[in-house]
């Protein structure tokens, strides 16, 4: 408190974890359906400063008890504890009243501040303002691009508290100016989305030919768009023999008889279900007036050294302009320049996206960097003849859009594209004398659009400004008039303190008591969960007994997605180890298993244990087919394939299913680079796994649908251990 800066007369600093009633609390995971039964959980989407959208929820099957455990009041304030981006991480929603019991997810952190004045609403106003924001991006962690705060940073945090009038007057003042602020940012935002629909409407009119009707009756005798396509495909061929001739010269082979018949000319388009084009346009396919061609996966060998370019990425590449702010480099190797050197003019296509309006957005290159190449997630189309202005503008419309959106193909909330799939989309094609009167019909309307847009954007970055202008002065007491008579915020603060502590008196236990897991702590099992898990743990043993590979690692690894993929609750809460998703709680279930005649460990002679059937294996294995039920097949598949793994590769199929889902948990596309990225972050010992084959295993588990839709609990960090712990665990998995 000693470092903190001096406060009016009255004001006190005091901690987040004062001004509470309870402990901090993590919510549950929200793993469920989207209708009952179950309890309703709230998604983080329903996060705003205004309030909670009650309508963003989910359905998960948990007990009474835990629900009110975990309730919703009115007046609570949330927490975001995790987020991609570091501006939304800690950001604040203060509960209305909810509309039914509801409880909130493990992406937040529940605040239940003391119901004292306007105590509460006056911490949320604060909390946004850069008292609190220093310190929750201060305190941030990340891991694999996913920043996180805890609990008890959250709790350690520093604010200045008024006292309980001039709160009052504080509250009461904000509330006026940002009304009247509030209303100007809407007025602005509609603005912008007119806009926004504006530039659409005129590049949809342009792509249809409306704007340039005029034009084609004032110039009836211009050459036909057929005849462009003709040019273009003759092109080429032409090109395509030149090179032909180069390879058989570069080889000293003469050219066989029929070489030329090998050309294959690019497929067209299925005209049938288009719309009718104005006379002089004809339908073509993007393979027929352009090369299209993928660009380079980043990959460790990657790494700028030798022989180091600029690269692309897929966050250079807005709808309709680029932004070259942070340009990354890569090396690159023989050949691969010529190859991929992009050209002023090329379009650059987005390949894949978290949101449908967003995928195979597109810019053109400006060549404003030399020798620049792309990543492998945007495409180039090098357009053979016409004008790469009037494809983009093709391309960014609403028809264009619809049509990319059409074939896009979604992945766990990630719709992408592929390089066949962008070749065989239809493009209206314009004769290319009319293609340049429509650039020019675009240019004359949307240059002020953009003007208009530019001056929006700055009135936003104003009113936000202003707003936290308005915040600043509010906590360094200078926005309201203060009274020396008013009680001073020590005796407020000791009254809280007071409080609690004589709660803690009356109701020891309600003071003292543990969460479920989702807040923090180990959830305590039933009695009959272990019988429930020995039972699915004996039903693998028996099926994967005879795998030489088969022991601890790979058991953990098939309770996970046992658990995580099919919706098998197992009870476990898996960690970060360095073997992927593990629950220490396998090792007394072990032990109990022995007891119990169901199983044995033993120890290998280099390292780890493989299983022995007991017994009583059988009885659990009956009573694991009517646990799982209608599962039942649906793990026996899971088991088939991971017989077919050594302890390798079921530990990186683990990891990449958990690392992945635990990216849609967090809100976050699932893109294959970002999935790679969570893959690496999660213990340095997964760097030994090249990209190519964490790749090659992302493919497969899209192949054989292990593909994760962010629900269930999402792993945890392992807690650190002390050096005598690790020198005990080494014999262990």
């Amino acid at each position: 408190m000693s470092e903190q800066t001096s406060l009016p007369q009255g004001w006190a600093w005091t901690t987040v974890e004062d001004l509470l009633i309870e402990p901090t609390c993590n919510g549950i995971s929200v793993k469920g359906s989207n209708s009952p039964p179950g309890f309703p959980a709230l998604r983080l989407s329903a996060m705003s400063q205004s309030g909670f959208d009650y309508g963003e929820r989910r359905y998960i099957p948990i007990g009474e008890t835990t629900a009110q455990t975990l309730a919703v009041r009115q007046g609570d304030l949330f927490v975001s504890r995790g987020n991609g981006s570091l501006h939304l991480l800690g950001r604040s929603t203060l509960a209305q009243e909810p509309p039914e019991l509801i409880v909130f997810p493990d992406t937040m952190i529940r605040l239940r501040l003391a119901g004292v004045g306007r105590l509460r609403r006056f911490v949320h106003l604060l909390w946004p303002s850069r008292i609190v924001r220093s310190q929750i991006e201060k305190k941030a962690r990340t891991t694999a691009g996913i920043y996180k705060i805890s609990q008890r940073d959250i709790g350690a945090f520093c604010l200045p508290i008024p006292p309980l009038n001039e709160q009052i007057r504080i509250v009461a003042k904000i509330d006026e100016l940002f009304s009247d602020l509030d209303a100007g940012v809407a007025a602005l935002k509609r603005a912008k989305a007119n806009l926004k629909r504006y530039r659409a409407a005129v590049l949809k009119a342009a792509v249809e030919g409306k704007l340039t009707e005029q034009w084609r009756a004032e110039h009836p005798a211009t050459e036909p768009a057929s005849k462009l396509l003709e040019c273009i495909l003759a092109g080429r061929r032409k090109k395509w023999e030149v090179d032909q001739l180069a390879k058989y010269a570069a080889a000293g082979k003469t050219p066989p008889k029929d070489w030329r018949v090998k050309y294959v000319e690019p497929a067209g388009t299925d005209t049938a279900g288009l719309p009718a084009l104005p006379e002089g346009w004809c339908w073509a396919s993007v393979d027929q007036i352009a090369e299209v061609q993928g660009g380079i996966q980043k990959q460790p060998k990657r790494k700028p050294q030798n022989n180091g370019y600029p690269f692309l990425r897929v966050a250079n590449v807005l709808r309709g302009r680029l932004d070259l702010g942070e340009v990354h480099r890569i090396e690159l190797f023989n050949g691969e320049l010529e190859k991929l050197r992009l050209r002023r003019g090329d379009l650059l296509v987005v390949e894949g996206n978290g949101s449908r309006t967003e995928i195979g957005r597109s810019a053109i290159w400006n060549g404003t960097i030399d020798d620049c190449v792309h990543q492998n997630h945007i495409i180039r189309v090098r357009l053979l003849g016409g004008s790469p202005e009037y494809l983009n503008s093709y391309w960014n419309s609403p028809n264009g859009t619809r049509r990319v959106s059409e074939v896009a193909a979604s992945t766990s909330g990630l719709y992408t594209l592929s390089v066949g799939k962008i070749a065989s989309l239809p493009v209206p094609l314009a004769p290319a004398l009319e293609q340049e009167k429509i650039v020019v019909e675009i240019d004359q309307r949307l240059s002020v659009v953009d003007k208009v847009g530019s001056q929006i954007e700055a009135d936003l970055r104003r009113a936000a400004r202003l707003r936290q202008g308005i915040l600043k002065r509010a906590f360094e007491g200078r926005l309201v008039a203060q009274n020396p008579t008013d009680e001073p915020a020590s005796v407020l603060l000791a009254r809280i303190r007071e409080s609690r502590e004589a709660e803690r008196r009356i109701h020891p236990a309600r003071a003292a008591r543990k969460l479920p897991a989702a807040s923090g702590g180990r959830r305590k099992q039933p009695a009959g969960n272990i019988f429930r898990r020995g039972a699915v743990v004996c039903y693998v043993i028996r099926t994967l007994k005879d795998r030489p590979s088969f022991g601890r690692t790979q058991l953990a690894k098939v309770l996970h997605l046992t658990q995580a993929h099919l919706g098998v609750d197992l009870g476990l809460e898996f960690e970060r180890w360095t073997a992927g998703p593990f629950d220490k709680t396998i090792y007394k279930l072990e032990g109990f298993a022995k007891k119990q005649g169901w199983f044995n460990k033993e120890d290998r002679p280099s390292f780890g244990v493989r299983y022995q059937p007991g017994p009583n294996i059988g009885e659990r294995c009956e009573a694991a087919v009517a646990i799982l039920g209608e599962k039942r097949a649906a793990v026996d598949e899971l088991l088939a394939h991971v017989a077919g793994m050594d302890a390798d590769a079921a530990e990186l199929f683990a990891t990449v299913y958990a690392a992945w889902n635990d990216l849609l948990i967090d809100g976050n596309a699932a893109s294959e680079e970002a999935i790679i990225a969570e893959v690496y972050g999660w213990d340095e010992s997964k760097k030994r796994f090249p990209e190519a084959r964490i790749t090659r295993c992302i493919a497969w588990m899209r192949k054989h649908g292990y593909i994760p839709t962010g629900t269930g609990q999402r792993t945890q960090l392992r807690p650190p251990v002390s050096e005598k712990k690790t020198r005990r665990r080494r014999k262990k998995p």
